[in-house]
Protein backbone atom coordinates (compact mmCIF):
# COMPACT_ATOMS: atom_id res chain seq x y z
CA UNK A 1 0.00 0.00 0.00
CA UNK A 2 1.15 3.53 -0.56
CA UNK A 3 -0.34 6.78 -0.44
CA UNK A 4 0.46 10.85 -0.65
CA UNK A 5 -0.43 12.90 1.78
CA UNK A 6 -1.22 16.70 1.27
CA UNK A 7 -1.78 19.29 4.22
CA UNK A 8 -2.66 22.66 4.37
CA UNK A 9 -1.45 25.15 7.26
CA UNK A 10 -0.95 28.22 8.37
CA UNK A 11 0.06 29.57 12.26
CA UNK A 12 -0.26 25.93 13.68
CA UNK A 13 2.38 26.02 15.56
CA UNK A 14 0.14 25.06 19.17
CA UNK A 15 -1.07 21.82 16.79
CA UNK A 16 1.64 20.75 14.57
CA UNK A 17 3.85 18.42 16.78
CA UNK A 18 0.61 16.78 17.50
CA UNK A 19 -0.44 15.81 13.87
CA UNK A 20 3.26 15.54 12.67
CA UNK A 21 3.38 12.95 15.40
CA UNK A 22 0.00 11.14 14.65
CA UNK A 23 1.60 10.39 10.93
CA UNK A 24 5.10 9.92 11.56
CA UNK A 25 3.88 6.75 14.27
CA UNK A 26 1.26 5.64 11.72
CA UNK A 27 2.19 1.46 11.02
CA UNK A 28 2.00 2.88 6.82
CA UNK A 29 3.35 5.87 6.80
CA UNK A 30 2.93 7.73 3.39
CA UNK A 31 5.35 7.55 0.70
CA UNK A 32 5.10 11.12 0.53
CA UNK A 33 4.06 13.67 2.76
CA UNK A 34 3.31 17.37 1.33
CA UNK A 35 3.01 19.71 3.86
CA UNK A 36 1.79 23.70 2.51
CA UNK A 37 2.56 26.19 4.97
CA UNK A 38 0.27 28.89 3.75
CA UNK A 39 2.83 32.24 5.26
CA UNK A 40 2.65 31.05 8.58
CA UNK A 41 3.90 34.07 10.98
CA UNK A 42 4.22 32.03 14.13
CA UNK A 43 7.00 29.27 15.26
CA UNK A 44 4.95 26.51 12.69
CA UNK A 45 7.62 27.12 9.64
CA UNK A 46 10.25 26.22 12.07
CA UNK A 47 8.53 23.00 13.61
CA UNK A 48 7.71 21.51 10.18
CA UNK A 49 11.66 22.06 9.04
CA UNK A 50 12.67 19.89 11.87
CA UNK A 51 10.59 17.17 11.21
CA UNK A 52 11.50 17.53 7.40
CA UNK A 53 15.07 17.41 8.54
CA UNK A 54 14.46 14.22 10.26
CA UNK A 55 11.54 11.96 8.14
CA UNK A 56 12.61 11.59 4.51
CA UNK A 57 8.93 11.71 3.40
CA UNK A 58 8.03 15.11 4.63
CA UNK A 59 8.53 17.49 2.28
CA UNK A 60 7.94 21.73 3.68
CA UNK A 61 6.27 24.12 0.58
CA UNK A 62 6.20 27.61 1.90
CA UNK A 63 3.94 30.06 0.74
CA UNK A 64 4.66 33.79 0.99
CA UNK A 65 2.38 35.52 3.90
CA UNK A 66 -0.29 37.06 2.10
CA UNK A 67 -2.27 38.53 5.15
CA UNK A 68 -4.67 35.91 5.14
CA UNK A 69 -5.14 31.87 5.12
CA UNK A 70 -6.37 30.73 1.43
CA UNK A 71 -6.61 26.63 1.42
Amino acid sequence: MSYLLVSPCRNESDYMRITLDSVVNQTIKPDLWVIVDDGSTDATPQVLAEYAEKYPFIKVITRENRGHRSV
